[in-house]
């Protein structure tokens, strides 16, 4: 049944009944549900896509992706010297129909600095004055540069200009809290629909685990008027093929394809190509007493083919990556970083990968090399990126790989504890800014996942985090980089890109380049 319905896509998709009647509906499918939709903690893409189409920052993206006010009334007035902002706050409501105040933005903000949040985000917050001493519990939660000074006034103080400031508001990570409804739901908080409390366009009315979810209109939403529809069901669907057949007998309105069936369904009115700042990349365990050393790793790096991976696994729909700045990321201004920066591509070289295992395992004292374990989640795409990178290093190294799958929420978990010799990782941008790759790789970084460390590479990235002007900026990163592909405690795969069969009558939908995946406040279905 499952073949039959497929190849008939090619002839077309059964209507949807999304668009019929007075509802507006829009159904969408995601390959697993959201591990943690406490904003405070979230840091996964599907936790942050539910954020934010339901909870809203004091900054936000209107219909053309352009920055633009939320909760913040208008942009906020800026100090001579670019380090203190503030922000005066629209009359916004809560679901409950409380106001949505700047003390809640002061709380959300510090418990997520605090150290018993354990934020794998606080990073984040780095930028505001003494956020980062606070977090390591060296000063006390007031001496943070983030202060209500009323009801609608809210202070931000940088420890230096940052020019991303803004748009780093857009992240869930900023959003707020109420203080009172947190602290009554306790351990329960966000871990149900109706454990949170909600400020965006659209509100979690249901969450069946492990199957789907609801939102609903929020008729308590400052701009409710502009909100088309009226229902947004996401199904779990975990693997392309269950997602094709539900589209082509109209249960989906958008589902996202596998390589094979993009490659297949390629050409058709309702296929949709989609680029994102976003790579994948396999990261090396410097705990492992294998890829400690250099040499070991520049051969793991070498023995992969990035161009068979992105056609045989990819089916071509995404690039092979060999930096780690994706393109179209901001650079100086004019041009993007890859533009500034051009990758050093490196041909695959089994003979060299070869003599510099050799070497490697000399140096190490192995005659042999251990058993090594590869950590994936559990998508049927990542298994693919799995099997080959497991026969790549066996066929041009002789190194013998095993594959460990586990669900989302465990594998985070896992490559946080750094349980594994080798993890493919993914990062993407949750606002546009060359630095916010780069910071992954610094000594002190929650997501330097390898615990890979260089004084370099460090002094580099704090000289260009110091600097305002942009070319600079830009210029060191380039540096910094040619650090990190050199030394290889990572090996840059792909370039994520992604393909989605979309009905036509989806209109507004927007795919953003950076951040969630999808936000629906100015989607409709006609």
């Amino acid at each position: 049944m499952a073949v039959t319905l497929i190849l008939s896509a090619c002839n077309g998709p059964a209507p949807s009944e999304s668009g019929k009647g007075d509802q507006k509906v829009l159904r969408m499918s995601e390959e697993q549900e959201p591990p943690m939709l406490d904003s405070a903690k979230s840091s996964d893409g599907i936790s942050f896509t539910v954020l934010a189409n339901t909870m809203e920052g004091l900054m936000t993206f209107d219909s053309r992706q352009r920055l633009a006010p939320g909760v913040a009334k208008e942009m906020p007035k800026v100090s001579r010297d670019g380090k203190i902002y503030t922000f005066h706050l629209r009359d916004a409501r809560w679901s409950d129909g409380s106001p949505v105040t700047a003390q809640d933005f002061e709380y959300a903000w510090k418990r997520a600095l605090h150290p018993e949040t354990a934020s794998e985000y606080a990073f984040i917050f780095y930028d505001i004055e003494n956020a980062q001493k606070y977090n390591q519990g060296k000063v006390k939660a007031e001496s943070v540069g983030v202060k209500a000074l009323d009801d609608k006034t809210l202070k931000v103080t940088l420890q230096r200009p940052v020019p991303a400031f803004l748009s780093k508001t857009t992240v869930p990570s900023f959003y707020p809290q109420k203080k009172a409804f947190v602290e009554k739901m306790g351990n329960r908080y966000a871990k149900e629909a109706d454990t949170l409390l909600y400020n965006g366009p659209f509100k979690l009315a249901q969450w069946k685990h492990n199957s789907g979810w609801k939102y609903v209109k929020n008729d308590r939403y400052w701009d409710k008027d502009r909100v088309k529809l009226d229902e947004v069901s996401w199904k779990v669907v975990k693997d392309p093929a269950t997602g094709v057949n539900l589209y082509n007998t109209g249960e989906l309105d958008v589902t996202k394809l596998g390589g094979d069936f993009s490659s297949r369904l390629k050409g058709r009115k309702d296929f949709k190509p989609v680029t994102g700042a976003s790579l994948g990349y396999l990261v090396m365990n410097q705990e492992q007493k294998l890829f400690s050393n250099e040499k070991i790793r520049r051969a793991v790096a070498a023995a992969i083919d990035r161009e068979a991976h992105s056609k045989v696994v990819l089916k071509d729909v995404a690039p092979a990556a060999y930096g780690f700045v994706p393109p179209g990321i901001t650079g100086d201004g004019e041009k993007t970083f890859r533009e500034v920066v051009a990758e050093r591509k490196s041909e695959t070289d089994p003979a060299k990968a070869k003599k510099w295992f050799r070497g490697g395992l000399q140096e190490l004292g192995l005659k042999k090399a251990p058993v090594i374990e590869y950590l994936t989640d559990g998508t049927e795409l990542n298994r693919k990126t799995a099997e080959f990178i497991q026969e790549q290093l066996k066929k041009n190294l002789g190194l013998e790989v095993t594959i460990r799958t586990q669900p989302l929420k465990v594998y985070l978990d896992s490559v946080m504890k750094k349980d594994f010799d080798i993890a493919f990782a993914t990062w993407g941008a949750a606002y546009n800014d060359p630095l916010y790759f780069m910071d992954v790789w610094r000594t002190d970084a929650p997501y330097n996942y390898g615990g890979w460390s260089d004084p370099e590479y460090d002094r580099l990235i704090r000289a260009a985090r110091d600097t305002r002007e942009l070319g600079e900026q830009v210029r060191m990163a380039g540096k910094a980089e040619q650090i990190l592909v050199e030394q290889a405690p990572m090996v840059p795969l792909y370039y994520r890109s992604y393909t989605y069969l979309w009905r036509e009558n989806v209109k507004g939908l927007i795919r953003p380049p950076a951040g969630p995946s999808f936000l629906l406040k100015h989607a409709s279905v006609e």
